[in-house]
């Protein structure tokens, strides 16, 4: 009896562990199947996740067509893509990927590779990445899910990009190999004695010049790319290749920089976000920018590979939420003087450092290297401007006032009256150009004859109203006024100061 009791319980536990099972078409109706679906750049779309298909009790597979064009929506680009699976189409309650806020490479046609699920010591689990895909190419990820376990392994089959062999051509014909690291192909040496150098690069079929143009012909002589150098320093061609056929490649030289900022590029409102704003460096652990204020908050991050938005040093405060979420509230605002520690952060989408400014005066950033991964930064004022009144000279009201039943027509000026600017308004319920009309009136204050210069609700406050009228900020920037009467004049005051301006509205007496 007791053999038989023991042979009822390990069948019976046989068939808990079996609780997925059945034919293809009952997976996804039993509930002891958790299908699994895609995050990241090659989902479904935009706002939606990939559900992947069962194969059988513990294989689940997604298929997808890389378009590199498309497939952004995780900063995804030039053949790489980023993911990680999740057990329901909307929560971060159980995901599979790697370390905590750490990637790890996926490579093509390996092996299934054993990932990290999100657990208390785990919260929010390193994205997927995958390189060397081609466009227009399909693939397929397959999964083997032990669910009972929390066990997911993962491995992406397709063709993988044939990368070529680059060499550097000199004016006298030397060749010069170059080594490749992904799609960036690099050669370092250390002159013994000060000169220069003059070369182009070739695959043997296509060359490059010193802009990274492609051509099948040798560049001419004034178009080689050219560095010169200083004796026992070592420097470095580095050229940074697309996956696409024929592309436009980047070509950097000089000083082989390998410290944490030795690639790095400055990014945000007023630098640019392609990385290209490079920082200049001072010593070994010292690098700045200066720059020239063009509004009274800017923002800025640092990327840690310029052009690359895979790690960074940003602004946020504390930990991203347990489902890998940034809180966008929670960032560092420097004013001159101060100096704090950037957040590092590996993917993700974190906020931005601000600072708060005088516009039009002159500043410096200081980044000073305290750590492996560790920088901080400081902002000082180097040369103060006084802010000066904003000049409305020359500037009409266009919107609603001046697009009457939709008739195309220029602005109305404003004229100047002592410090202010005013407009009288004879408003008409048939004012409905930008969509207003019956009482509503939509409109922005811009450059006479063009959009050099606007401002709308962003920028212009709510001021004195009559009874009866409201100021409203709807979408789109424009500013809406409210409860007008067909056929009353009113008065538009625009009083502007050195950030804003506050406009007042009331009937003509």
């Amino acid at each position: 009896m007791k053999k038989l009791l023991s042979f009822l319980a390990a069948g019976a536990l046989a068939f808990g562990l079996i609780g997925c099972s059945g034919d293809l078409h009952d997976y996804e109706a039993n509930e002891e199947c958790i299908g699994l679906y895609l995050a990241g750049d090659v989902q479904k779309d935009k706002d939606n996740r990939g559900k992947l298909t069962f194969v059988d009790a513990n294989t689940q597979t997604y298929k997808f067509t890389y378009d590199s064009t498309k497939h952004t929506y995780w900063g995804g680009a030039k053949g790489t893509i980023n993911f990680k699976l999740v057990t329901d189409a909307t929560t971060w309650t159980q995901d599979f990927g790697w370390k905590k806020d750490t990637p790890v490479f996926l490579s093509l046609n390996d092996d299934f590779l054993t990932l990290q699920a999100r657990d208390a010591a785990n919260s929010n689990p390193g994205n997927i990445k995958v390189e060397n895909l081609i466009n227009g190419k399909e693939y397929v990820i397959t999964v083997n899910y032990d669910a009972p376990n929390k066990v997911a392994k993962v491995k992406i089959e397709g063709p993988s990009i044939d990368f070529p062999t680059l060499k550097l051509v000199d004016s006298d014909g030397n060749e010069y190999p170059l080594t490749r690291e992904g799609t960036t192909y690099s050669y370092v040496w250390t002159p013994a004695k000060a000169g220069s150098m003059s070369f182009y690069v070739t695959n043997g079929y296509l060359y490059y010049d010193a802009d990274g143009n492609v051509n099948t012909k040798k560049p001419d002589t004034e178009d080689y790319i050219k560095v010169s150098y200083e004796a026992n320093k070592e420097y470095i061609v580095r050229i940074e290749t697309a996956y696409d056929k024929d592309a436009k490649v980047k070509i950097e030289t000089g000083i082989n920089d390998k410290s944490i900022l030795g690639r790095a590029g400055l990014v945000g409102s007023g630098f640019g976000w392609d990385g290209s704003t490079k920082l200049i460096k001072k010593d070994d652990t010292t690098y700045y920018y200066d720059f020239v204020a063009s509004a009274t908050d800017q923002t800025f991050s640092i990327q840690e590979k310029a052009g690359s938005w895979d790690n960074r040093w940003c602004g946020n405060l504390g930990e991203p939420s347990a489902d890998g979420v940034w809180d966008k509230s929670k960032y560092m605002t420097f004013n001159a003087g101060d100096e704090k520690t950037l957040t590092y952060v590996v993917g993700g989408d974190p906020e931005h450092a601000h600072m708060t400014l005088l516009k039009d005066s002159k500043y410096r950033l200081t980044f000073t290297i305290t750590g492996a991964k560790s920088v901080s930064a400081k902002l000082e004022l180097l040369e103060k401007v006084e802010a000066q009144i904003i000049d409305l000279t020359g500037f009409e009201i266009a919107g609603d006032i001046a697009w009457v039943n939709n008739d195309t027509a220029t602005g109305v000026n404003l004229v100047k009256n002592g410090d202010n600017y005013i407009y009288e308004l004879k408003y008409a319920n048939s004012m409905n150009g930008w969509g207003g009309g019956n009482g509503t009136l939509n409109f922005k204050v811009r450059t006479a004859g063009s959009w050099t210069t606007g401002y709308g609700s962003e920028t212009v406050v709510k001021g004195t109203l009559s009874d009866g009228i409201d100021f409203k900020t709807p979408e789109g920037g424009n500013i809406q006024l409210t409860g007008l009467v067909d056929g009353t004049t009113y008065i538009l005051t625009f009083t502007p100061s050195t950030s804003d301006i506050t406009l007042s509205v009331a009937p003509k007496a």
